[in-house]
């Protein structure tokens, strides 16, 4: 057991992570209602128990035994100028302008390791708003909007850098203590090729790029790479559609025009009412559709996500398809327009519904929408075992572009025991039978990191995948939720191993490669088996655009269905907001996107109970409108989930506008 006291909660995701991820078979405990060490030495930290800690625990169980060292994380302010500074210069103010602001304190930093009572390692830091960002990089980070606290440029500045130089000091005390590096260094974030893309935008170059990356997060020369790359390809593929066009970016100064001549067209009597609607900006830049249907075959032993057996809701699939038809019907006409970017059917495993189901669903959709128009429409196949021929012609006449067929392991053994009920046999003849009814754009889905496996069956997978010739090929390191079967009832699977590495995912990379296909997306999740991360490979033409807006988070995600969320990507309007560092990470950092569908599959949905988070570059923000996960709640309460939509879309009284 590993303790941390800190006495900033806001700072308790990235601290948490990070020391999970240089020791991930150790459960971590942060106690956030401290103040200073003067409490701390009132009991020997030797004779502490997990039981007896009363403070937060965060992403684990208390669990007995002793503790492995305690970490003691002061963040607090420095009311001493920085030596040769003005108070202007320490708020970043230029000597030739005055500044308006009053001057915020430095920040101090102090980081403390102890194994029983004695201080092991240390490490402190000053902050100021100027910080450590290269003079380049200012001004390219945003801080992202947080729903509660509305912090000036200063504080925002002082607060970003305090997260950064706090993750760097954490860092190096950990990488001493342990002996051991990490492939993305001090970033938790789950969406890394974030940092890479707004530099791009921002027009550094990929030197520029990659030494900021060294320097800044300590991330690792072959990851930096692998998320220049990808960042590169995202901005390529981007560009085909309509927004990129326009300019990938919305300024907080042209939504303020736009913005106040809504309001005088309005007063007037020559303004239409929705262009009052809080919702206004979240479609400049188009939608994607998200339809989600939770039903599997059976639930996998890693899985988490919101899903349930097709065998004991067999009766109610036709009402939760009736409830989804009204929701679909009511939030189509909510939206301004019927174009759909891309569409996505995830779950869940969307292939457990019968034919004649599928049509229904399908028929409903293109009843409301252009799907033809779309630039890509996935359906997650998902297992093998529910494919048939009926259905997938079903999919075909219904102009679907691309589906999923997700085995997971090649491995029969593995497949067994993981609870997946179907053979590597099936899997095989699946494929087989999409190709000879035309669909060429196939992707499949492999964990690496399984229990029991290692790289040997990881090779075997990858042979057996690159002779079928998938069109994209997505590898996940396994994460196992607090939620899973594996987690729960861990005790019966101790002597289990969860083996990656870098050279097992080198392995599938080269695998990858050598099939024609090439990294066009990224992401990364926590509990993550080696601390690496998801990558999607696909071949020129036949890459998942929805899976590349999803991560980035540059375009509005409406999501149908129990369990899904719709992401508005709104123009930031007023001051910048505390957030953290251009780390990839979202301002909740709750809002750690679990898998589309529970196959672990490449397509996200954001599990958040949160209102509101952000992006952090663009001058966007990020507005999440859940659904509930329950699917007896969902059809319950559907109403209820329409007006949050109505609410967030077309608009109450005092709504965003006001």
């Amino acid at each position: 057991m590993i303790k941390v006291r800190l006495n900033r909660q806001s700072f308790q995701y990235d601290v948490h992570s990070l020391v999970r991820a240089f020791y991930p078979g150790e459960p971590v405990q942060v106690d956030c209602e401290w103040s200073g060490r003067e409490e701390c030495q009132k009991e020997p930290v030797e004779d502490r128990r997990d039981s007896s800690i009363s403070g937060h625990n965060t992403g684990t169980e208390v669990l007995q035994g002793r503790i492995l060292f305690l970490l003691e994380i002061v963040i607090s302010a420095d009311s001493q100028a920085v030596p040769g500074q003005s108070a202007s210069e320490r708020v970043g103010c230029s000597a030739a302008e005055e500044c308006t602001e009053a001057a915020p304190p430095a920040v101090r930093i102090e980081i403390s390791l102890l194994e029983g009572s004695k201080e092991k390692l240390h490490r402190s830091g000053v902050i100021t708003a100027v910080g450590v960002l290269p003079e380049k990089a200012k001004g390219v980070f945003a801080g992202p909007v947080h729903s509660d606290v509305q912090l000036n440029s200063n504080e925002a500045a002082i607060r970003r850098e305090t997260k950064n130089e706090l993750k760097r000091l954490l860092y190096q005390i950990l990488s001493d203590h342990s002996g051991k590096t990490l492939p993305w260094g001090n970033l938790t974030g789950i969406r890394p090729t974030k940092i890479p893309m707004a530099l791009l935008n921002s027009g550094w170059s990929s030197s520029e790029i990659a030494g900021y990356m060294r320097e800044t997060y300590y991330t690792g020369d072959d990851k930096i790479a692998l998320a220049i790359e990808i960042a590169n390809r995202e901005r390529s593929l981007l560009k085909q559609l309509r927004f990129w066009e326009m300019g990938n970016r919305r300024t907080e100064s042209t939504f303020s025009a736009q913005k106040e001549e809504s309001r005088q067209d309005h007063a007037a009597g020559t303004g239409k009412a929705e262009e009052l609607r809080p919702g206004r900006g979240a479609f400049d830049r188009g939608y994607s559709l998200y339809i989600g249907i939770p039903f599997c075959p059976s639930i996998c032993l890693y899985c988490s996500f919101s899903s349930s057996p097709i065998a004991l809701w067999k009766n109610q699939v036709d009402a939760y398809l009736d409830t989804l038809m009204h929701e679909i019907d009511c939030v189509a006409a909510m939206l301004p327009h019927n174009h759909p970017d891309t569409v996505y059917i995830g779950g869940g495993t969307p292939t457990t519904l019968e034919p004649e189901q599928l049509e229904r669903l399908l028929s409903k959709l293109e009843g409301h929408f252009d799907l033809g128009g779309a630039h890509e429409f996935t359906v997650e196949a998902g297992r093998p075992d529910s494919i048939t021929q009926e259905k997938l012609q079903v999919l075909k006449e219904h102009q679907v572009t691309r589906i999923s067929i997700n085995p997971q392991t090649m491995n029969q053994k593995t497949l067994d025991f993981i609870g997946r009920k179907h053979t590597t046999e099936q899997t095989a003849e699946a494929f087989a039978l999409a190709r000879r009814m035309g669909f060429n754009n196939i992707n499949m889905d492999l964990i690496v990191g399984l229990p029991g496996e290692g790289a040997t069956e990881v090779e075997h997978t990858m042979k057996v995948l690159s002779e079928m010739d998938p069109d994209s090929i997505t590898v996940h390191s396994l994460a196992v939720k607090r939620a899973a079967r594996l987690r729960l009832f861990k005790e019966e699977h101790q002597e289990l191993s969860f083996e990656n590495s870098s050279a097992i995912m080198d392995m599938t990379a080269n695998y990858a490669r050598a099939a024609g296909l090439h990294p066009y997306y990224l992401y990364r999740q926590k509990n993550m088996a080696g601390n690496f991360e998801n990558v999607g490979y696909a071949r020129e033409g036949r890459e998942g655009l929805y899976n590349i807006l999803i991560m980035e988070e540059i375009q509005s995600i409406i999501a149908l269905g129990a369990g899904a969320s719709t992401k508005l990507v709104l123009p930031q309007a007023g001051p910048s907001a505390a957030g953290g560092g251009a780390d990839g990470e979202s301002a909740r950092k709750e809002a750690v996107p679990s898998a589309g569908g529970s196959e672990g599959s490449e397509a996200l949905q954001s599990q958040t109970a949160s209102a509101q988070s952000a992006s952090e570059w663009g001058g966007t923000r990020i507005e999440r409108i859940e659904n509930v996960k329950d699917i007896k709640n969902y059809m319950e309460r559907i109403d209820e989930m329409i007006e949050r939509k109505q609410s967030a879309l077309c608009g109450k009284e005092g709504g965003f506008y006001e």
